[in-house]
């Protein structure tokens, strides 16, 4: 799998739960010419479209609630397996419990980190920063809406 395919499935299911809620018509935009390469990655995606809902319904159906230490537990172990499944090196990073801003205080527990590590020959770094708590559907406002694709151009 090269790193554009694996980049864009970690997107997808960054992504995908994200602009599932926008309910609104898109506007109209000014196409533009897609790489071979891209074309190719739309290609590769189109073909397992299928498998790709599924186990993006697989990840959203975890209740990641920002409480629910024992789901994001759990769902911290399937994305260490499917990171590692990819060539990458995973750590867990232990989290200490946060003091809550409040008139009563207190602190609030949190589930521990997961950071992800890959080699590659390439000058360029990358740093993905992901929150895999979900939010509620009531709660979303201002949600970013997926860009059409049409065969060989995207509308940006």
């Amino acid at each position: 799998m090269t790193q554009a395919k694996i980049l864009f499935a970690l997107a997808l299911f960054l992504v995908a739960p994200v602009a599932s809620y926008a309910d609104e018509p898109l506007p109209q935009l000014e196409p533009t010419t897609l790489s071979q390469n891209e074309i190719s990655l739309i290609e590769w995606v189109d073909k397992r479209q299928d498998e790709i809902l599924e186990e993006l319904r697989q990840h959203v159906n975890i209740n990641t609630g920002t409480q629910n230490i024992e789901g994001l537990d759990h769902y911290r172990k399937i994305l260490t397996v499917e990171l590692e499944t990819l060539g990458f090196s995973t750590r867990e990073h232990e989290s200490a419990p946060i003091d809550v801003l409040t008139c009563a205080g207190g602190q609030i527990e949190i589930a521990n980190h997961l950071s992800a590590t890959i080699n590659g020959s390439a000058k360029n770094r990358l740093l993905l920063n992901v929150r895999v708590t979900n939010v509620p559907r009531p709660e979303i406002e201002n949600v970013k809406k997926i860009i059409p694709i049409n065969k060989n151009k995207i509308f940006m």
